[in-house]
């Protein structure tokens, strides 16, 4: 969702406790956005006292410190960020490990509509978490891990994570790039300019009509013996399964699990 709203132009206020930890995260999220490039605003350090930045009809990602909790508090109900925050503004809290999506009329609900889950990004995900439980990983700490670096299987699990993500954003261009020349068939050569204008409809509009067509060909689907041979299995399926763990078997396997696990921890 963090990514979306920066491809959106939305802006982000990064805040935590350390310039490291603030300025790392803020500068992640450009290397993060590749293959596209931020053409806004970008302060890894925005000072206290320049707060009413937020309220900036310009983009930005931004960075600020904050104090304490108390400090913290003040900041996310400052009556600037709070209008910001109805206008597109969206916080990255670090101390709390949570992002605060902005109010803005259609953003957030079409943002929380069009979520999908990437199965791969999970999987590096919880392989990088398991890293970062281990006492001796320098995941745990800025000064180590700018110091010390990270272990082999820890940066390859990085690299892995950004080119899943690199993939991801790539598929909101696609077309753009199947031929070194096809960016060519959405716009048209001002010959007032000598310029090339893209033309945003004419990239739009096939997407459209593909769309249509896809919810057409789904609906027609749905109404075949075949669509409804396959929710009937799936029902079965499931029937099945749970006959299976309340069955006889189950219960066995659960007893002489308990009675085995008892026996151990008894000795």
């Amino acid at each position: 969702i963090l990514l979306k709203l920066l491809l959106l132009e939305r802006s982000v206020l990064v805040v935590g406790e350390t310039s490291e930890e603030v300025t790392a995260c803020a500068t992640a999220l450009l290397e993060l956005l590749d293959p596209y490039k931020w053409a806004s605003a970008f302060m890894p350090l925005l000072p206290a006292e320049m707060l009413d930045f937020v309220s900036s009809p310009v983009p930005f990602i931004a960075g600020m410190i904050v104090e304490d909790k108390h400090h913290l508090h003040s900041i996310i109900h400052d009556p600037g960020v709070k209008e910001a925050m109805m206008c597109g503004l969206s916080i990255v809290n670090l101390v709390s490990g949570k992002l605060i999506v902005t109010r803005e009329q259609g953003t957030s609900d079409m943002l929380r509509r069009s979520f999908q889950t990437i199965p791969e990004l999970s999987l590096y995900q919880r392989r990088l978490d398991e890293y970062y439980r281990s006492e001796s990983s320098n995941l745990r700490s800025f000064q180590k891990f700018f110091r010390l670096g990270i272990t082999p299987k820890e940066s390859l699990t990085l690299r892995k994570i950004k080119v899943v993500i690199r993939k991801h954003l790539s598929q909101f261009t696609m077309g753009l790039h199947d031929k070194s020349d096809a960016w060519q068939q959405y716009g048209e050569f001002n010959e007032a300019t000598g310029t090339f204008d893209f033309c945003p409809d004419k990239f739009i509009q096939p997407l459209k009509d593909r769309m249509i067509f896809q919810i057409q060909f789904q609906e027609m689907m749905a109404h075949t013996q075949l669509f409804v041979g396959y929710v009937e299995e799936l029902q079965k399926a499931h029937e099945s399964r749970g006959d299976l763990l309340s069955g006889p078997a189950a219960k066995f396997i659960a007893q002489w699990l308990v009675l085995h696990w008892r026996r151990k921890h008894s000795r």
